[in-house]
C-alpha cells in the first residue's frame, strides 16, 4: 500500500483544492521544510523499480539523458504500447521469431503480427527472452498476412491467422469457401462448397439439353426429361397440318367447256385454266395453288359438288389429279354420257412428308 506525504509533519498543505495530498515545502534555512525520507521518496522510486521489472528492462546504471538514453520512458512505453503496433513475426532455422519478451506478458494478452514467411511445418516460437514456446496455429498463414498472437504462459502460444481485403481470395480458395466451381466441376454436379456461377451453370444447361450429356436427361416411358430431336419432330408433326391448301374452282362442265378459259375459284386455288377437253368425254383442268408444296410428295384430296341438276351432275367418272410442280397440278373429269352439267371441285392439297 502506498504513503500519504500528507501525513508529513513539515508539508505544505495551504492548497488542498489544487494540491489534495499537499505539497513538499520548501527550507528557508530553518529545518522547516519537507524532509528527504522514506515518506516522500520511497513510493516514487518504487513505482519506477516496478516498471522497469514489468518492462524487463536492466538497469544499465547511467543516468537518463538524451546522450544515455532514458530507460524510465522506454519501460512505459514498453508497457503501454506493445499491443498497438504492428510486431514482425519471422522464421529462423525452424523456429518462429518475434521481438517480445514474454516474460512481460500476461495470460491471454493479444497482439497483432505480419508474417514475414509462409507457415509450413514449424511448431515453436521465440522471443527476445531465452523463453520457447509450442505454437498452435488454426491455420498456415502466408507471408504479409496478419496473425493474431495469443499468450499463454501454461500452453501454446496461439497464432490466429487474420482475414483482410488482401488475402481474403486466397484465403476463399484455399478453405473452398464461396469460390464459383470450375466447368469440370459444374458439369459433375457433387461438390457441395462451391458455387454456381452464371457462366458455369449457362454452360453446364447447354451440355446438359444439347451436349454430349444430353442422353441421359431424356425423358423415358417411366420419368419426365428432356425431348429428343427425334420427339420435337414428331411432334411438330402432330401441331402442323399436312393439308397446305385448300379451295375449289366451279363452272365445269365435262367434255363441254372451252379450252383456254378461266373458270372461278376460291381459297388457295389461284388459277383453274381449262387446257384439254373432249367433246362429250373429258375435261382437264390446270390448277394453281396459292402455298407451295415442300415436296413433289403430296397428294390432292377432291370432292364434287353438284351446283346443276344433281341426277344429272352424278353422271361422271372418278376425277384423276396428276402433279406437275409443287405449285400446280391436273385434274381430269369425264363423264359418262354426254350432258350438261355444272360442277363445283373442293380441293385438299395434303403433304405426306
Amino acid at each position: 500500500m502506498a504513503t500519504d506525504k500528507k501525513e508529513l509533519a513539515k508539508i505544505d498543505n495551504s492548497d488542498p483544492a489544487n494540491y489534495p495530498n499537499a505539497r513538499i515545502k520548501d527550507d528557508t534555512g530553518t529545518g522547516d521544510g519537507t524532509p528527504v525520507n522514506r515518506l516522500v521518496y520511497s513510493d516514487l522510486h518504487e513505482f519506477f523499480a516496478k516498471l522497469m521489472r514489468l518492462a524487463a528492462i536492466a538497469y544499465n546504471g547511467l543516468p537518463d539523458n538524451e546522450s544515455n538514453g532514458y530507460q524510465l520512458v522506454d519501460a512505459a512505453i514498453a508497457l503501454a504500447g506493445k499491443n498497438d503496433i504492428i510486431t514482425p513475426l519471422g522464421v529462423n532455422s525452424g523456429v518462429l521469431q518475434v521481438p517480445l519478451k514474454f516474460s512481460t506478458l500476461k495470460d491471454g494478452e493479444a497482439l497483432i503480427c505480419k508474417a514475414g514467411f509462409d507457415l509450413n511445418t514449424e511448431t515453436t516460437i521465440k522471443g527476445i527472452d531465452p523463453l520457447t514456446k509450442a505454437i498452435e496455429a488454426t491455420s498456415k498463414f502466408k507471408t504479409n498476412d496478419y496473425v493474431r498472437f495469443i499468450y499463454s504462459s501454461s500452453g501454446a502460444i496461439k497464432l490466429v491467422r487474420l482475414a483482410d481485403g488482401l488475402n481474403l481470395d486466397t484465403l476463399v480458395a484455399e478453405l473452398n469457401y464461396l469460390k464459383g466451381a470450375t466447368l469440370s466441376e459444374e458439369y459433375a454436379g457433387t461438390s457441395t462448397v462451391k458455387s454456381t456461377t452464371p457462366y458455369t451453370n449457362q454452360l453446364a444447361f447447354a451440355q446438359r439439353v444439347i451436349g454430349s450429356m444430353s442422353s441421359i436427361f431424356l425423358a423415358t416411358a417411366l420419368r419426365n426429361g428432356l425431348l429428343s430431336k427425334e420427339d420435337k419432330a414428331i411432334i411438330d408433326g402432330i401441331a402442323q397440318s399436312p393439308i397446305r391448301n385448300t379451295g375449289w374452282f366451279s363452272g365445269l362442265d365435262p367434255g363441254s367447256a372451252q379450252v383456254g378459259s378461266n373458270l372461278p375459284v376460291s381459297g388457295d386455288v389461284l388459277t383453274a385454266n381449262v387446257y384439254y377437253a373432249n367433246p362429250g368425254g373429258e375435261s382437264t383442268v390446270r390448277i394453281t395453288l396459292k402455298n407451295p408444296m415442300s415436296n413433289m410428295n403430296y397428294f390432292i384430296r377432291s370432292s364434287v359438288e353438284s351446283e346443276g341438276n344433281i341426277l344429272a351432275d352424278n353422271g361422271i367418272c372418278v376425277p384423276v389429279f396428276k402433279k406437275e410442280s409443287t405449285t400446280q397440278f391436273s385434274i381430269s373429269v369425264e363423264e359418262v354420257y354426254s350432258i350438261s352439267q355444272n360442277l363445283k371441285i373442293h380441293i385438299e392439297a395434303v403433304q405426306l412428308s
